[in-house]
């Protein structure tokens, strides 16, 4: 079967919507086969003037519909819609007919009496409109399109044929009597709306084998307006076993309704033409104005190109840079102006024997060279390196070199080409860089060192103050009064306080330097090994430890060990008096930033938290929020190693509080130590 339309419309075909398209038809013919129940057993006939009013209301939306076929088929030639104006036009002059002859002072005049002409002047409506749906599906002789993709229609044969048709039908009412065809006794009372109803459904098959209404709206509504047809002359008016009943009511209804569906898809169909017309215009205009600064844009092109040109010449002198090739076949080279200038050559390009500059390399890196370009050659793969060139005058020079190959058939080199850069300046403050890093390197060892020593060694009497105050107390304890035991007792105190704090000291330079490698560490075994160690703090506190899942994280075990043991060991230390500590700790996957490959681990207290502005001094060592005449002993170390632990382990940590509200403190971990 041929398309609806012509190959010009196809670019405003939509998208696919055939599923959806197939349920309307169902669901109307459904609604149609139901309907046909409706006029069973209604005693309801239809006025004269009712009658009239309806068909011409029908005869001008047919006349409508025909008029608009025309103007579209004449603003782009189709067959098609020469056919469906033709038919809509001979329908509404038929529907006329019927109209007219319908009415009883009309019908007084003409051979064949009321019943007979409305009967016969109907039929003649459909039948017409049937058979020109039915050529409008097959769509009559050879397709000819023009240069711009227009059916070649000769329209004139199709005008006399339909004229022809149409005369001889009005003096058929006219002149001859007419036949009853309405047989009461019959259980089809009208057997010939058979062949209208018939040539409706051929149409509507042929429409649907051809797929166009999946795609097109014009199609869709003709399709659904041939199914409203078929059911006027096959369901409703095939019953109808009087003139103007129930049956032939809803005909009638149905048959306007037919042609306003037709109407509804020639409406739109005209838009997307106007919608066609009016992008085509926009896409000449824009064609237009693109052909019209072609020749600006060109000549703007070129100059920019010269600009560009300088601008490069400019950035490569600056840059130190410069661009070399190297013909295999003929082992010469090729420099820029700028490169030879670089490697103490005239300032102009240069074409020279590669042995030529090989004299210009030094000597221990002539080898390298050569076995680079060598095997580039070879196997056509790009390289870099770097070499040193012994100018002619001044010092020698560091030269990055980039290389890449243009291969043939065979995959070997051509053509080597690349560009030279001066970085002599780079590598002198690289190599400055590398000799301070490796001097604070020592430095460091060697200052670690010596607070270890000095830690270590100022232990040794701090030990013998504490034993000997120890002894003080146990023997002279009793001839002491009580000032004699407040000082006892505050150089004790000092004493150990004292040791404590080169004990944190001691712990926290050791977090860098003699950190243990990394390896896969359970947290949740850390944390459960933490609390088997605070057992007895927790008792004491009647403390409680709630740990969620938490994750296997490359670390170092014995400081996450330390560092969990420190936040559980402040969190129950810091509790609220009369307040049963609570401690949760609990892990969130991609919780940091978003990033990804990172770990967020929590450890939320109930304790007496903190006021947010010294959220970050409780990181620093030796910060304690509580004097140390406080209840809440310490050295203000215990987050600073914390922190220290955290950092080695390219984490972050953070501290959220409100005061007697409790504290949390968010830990991110990557899960691997990447390089």
């Amino acid at each position: 079967m041929a398309q609806l339309l012509a190959p010009a419309d196809r670019p405003y075909y939509g998208p696919d919507r055939g599923d959806t398209r197939v349920r309307y038809y169902w669901w109307v013919a459904v609604a149609l086969v139901l309907g046909a129940f409706i006029p069973l057993g209604v005693n309801w006939n239809l006025s004269i003037f009712a009658h009239a009013v309806v068909e011409i209301i029908a005869t001008t939306i047919a006349f409508a519909v025909g008029v608009l076929a025309l103007v579209r088929h004449f603003s782009r030639p189709s067959a098609r819609f020469l056919f469906i104006g033709i038919g809509f036009l001979g329908t509404a002059f038929f529907d006329a007919i019927h109209t007219v002859v319908s009415l009883s002072d009309f019908a007084a005049s003409l051979p064949s009496g009321l019943e007979r002409v409305s009967l016969w002047s109907w039929l003649a409506s459909r039948l017409f409109l049937g058979m020109l749906m039915v050529v409008t599906a097959l769509r009559v002789g050879p397709s000819r399109v023009d240069d711009e993709g227009n059916e070649v229609v000769d329209e004139l044969p199709i005008f006399v044929s339909v004229g022809v048709l149409i005369v001889f039908c009005l003096a058929l009412f006219l002149t001859a009597p007419m036949p009853d065809y309405i047989y009461s006794d019959l259980l089809l009372p009208r057997p010939l709306e058979v062949v209208p109803a018939l040539l409706f459904l051929m149409a509507f098959v042929m429409f649907y084998h051809n797929g166009v209404w999946r795609r097109h709206a014009f199609s869709h509504w003709l399709m659904l307006a041939l199914l409203l047809n078929f059911a006027v002359d096959g369901l409703y008016m095939l019953f109808a076993d009087q003139l103007f009943n129930a049956n032939s009511v809803m005909a009638h209804y149905l048959k306007l309704a037919g042609y306003i569906l037709v109407f509804a898809g020639l409406a739109n169909s005209l838009h997307d033409l106007v919608r066609q017309a009016d992008e085509t215009s926009l896409a000449l205009e824009s064609a237009n104005k693109t052909l019209a600064h072609e020749v600006e844009e060109r000549r703007q092109a070129e100059a920019q190109l010269r600009t560009s040109e300088l601008r490069l010449a400019e950035a490569q002198r600056l840059a130190r840079l410069g661009h070399w090739e190297l013909e295999t076949g003929s082992e010469r080279v090729w420099l820029s102006a700028e490169l030879s200038s670089i490697v103490g050559l005239p300032g102009r390009p240069n074409r020279l024997a590669l042995a030529e500059l090989m004299e210009l390399v030094a000597v221990d890196h002539r080898a390298m060279l050569q076995d680079v370009l060598s095997y580039a050659q070879e196997t056509a793969t790009p390289f870099e390196l770097e070499l040193r060139i012994n100018r002619a005058e001044g010092e020698p020079l560091q030269l990055n070199v980039l290389g890449n190959a243009i291969a043939d058939s065979t995959g070997r080199a051509t053509r080597l080409w690349g560009t030279g850069q001066d970085i002599t300046e780079r590598y002198r403050t690289e190599e400055q860089l590398r000799t301070a890093a490796l001097r604070l390197e020592a430095s460091n060892r060697e200052l670690q060192d010596f607070a270890y020593i000095a830690s270590h060694d100022l232990q040794e009497p701090l030990r013998k103050i504490i034993a000997f105050g120890d002894r003080l107390a146990m023997k002279y304890g009793d001839r002491l009064d009580d000032t004699g035991h407040d000082y006892l007792q505050r150089v004790q105190h000092a004493a150990r306080r004292m040791q404590t704090l080169i004990e944190d000291l001691l712990t926290l330079s050791r977090v860098t330097t003699r950190g243990q490698p990394f390896v896969d560490v359970s947290l949740q075994e850390v944390v459960q090994g933490v609390a088997a160690d605070l057992e007895t703090l927790l008792e004491e506190t009647q403390g409680q430890l709630e740990v969620g899942q938490l994750p296997v994280v490359e670390a170092d075990p014995l400081q996450m060990r330390q560092l969990f043991q420190n936040l559980i060991g402040n969190a129950l230390k810091f509790h609220q008096p009369g307040v049963q500590p609570r401690v949760s700790i609990w892990a969130e996957d991609d919780a940091c930033d978003g990033s990804a490959n990172r770990w967020k681990i929590v450890v939320a207290d109930n304790g007496i938290g903190f006021d947010m502005k010294y959220a970050e001094r409780i990181f620093q060592p030796f910060q304690r929020l509580h004097g140390r005449s406080s209840d809440y002993a310490g050295t203000g170390m215990g987050l600073a190693i914390c922190r220290k632990i955290v950092e080695r382990h390219r984490g972050s940590i953070e501290a959220a509080s409100e005061p007697g509200r409790g504290a949390m403190f968010s830990i991110c971990l990557p899960q691997r130590q990447l390089d």
